[in-house]
């Protein structure tokens, strides 16, 4: 079955990429996906997000430094490779699209992935922030008019 990518998930992603590059990362992390979600302002995940409280600069500021050294030489000039926790939470992502019988993977995926994740960053600073997944999870049901009573 092949997969697609709704233009707020690309969005989010693309912008994940943008911030792991601008902070020397040597990869793309969940918490750089959070970011992009967070960056991208348009889509359902980051309304859930700005309605419970989570903005931008906030998660930014809990994200690792940029690293001074930057990527190693064989990663300069390509895309950066995404960690084992970031591709998890886009198998979720993926999985959350096609339960809901949705065309596409939209950034409200993405978020509903990292709920899923539960050893990744980026579930780990929305926790520290004393957000519960189960009312993210409820938020965005809302935000997209599905009743989960």
């Amino acid at each position: 079955m092949e997969v697609l990518f709704a233009h707020r998930a690309l969005e989010a992603m693309l912008a994940a990429d943008e911030i792991a590059l601008q902070m020397n990362h040597e990869f793309v992390g969940s918490e750089h996906l959070l970011l992009g979600i967070l960056k991208y302002r348009q889509g359902i995940g980051a309304k859930a997000l700005e309605k419970l409280g989570v903005e931008y600069r906030q998660v930014l500021a809990e994200v690792d430094e940029p690293n001074p050294i930057g990527p190693t030489s064989a990663s300069i000039g390509r895309a950066l490779p995404y960690s084992p926790n970031a591709n998890a939470v886009i198998g979720h992502a993926i999985e959350e699209a096609q339960t809901r019988n949705h065309p596409g993977v939209g950034d409200e995926h993405l978020l509903l992935g990292i709920t899923r994740q539960y050893e990744c960053k980026a579930r780990r600073l929305l926790k520290k922030r004393g957000l519960d997944m189960g009312k993210l999870r409820a938020e965005i049901a809302l935000l997209f008019g599905e009743d989960r009573s």
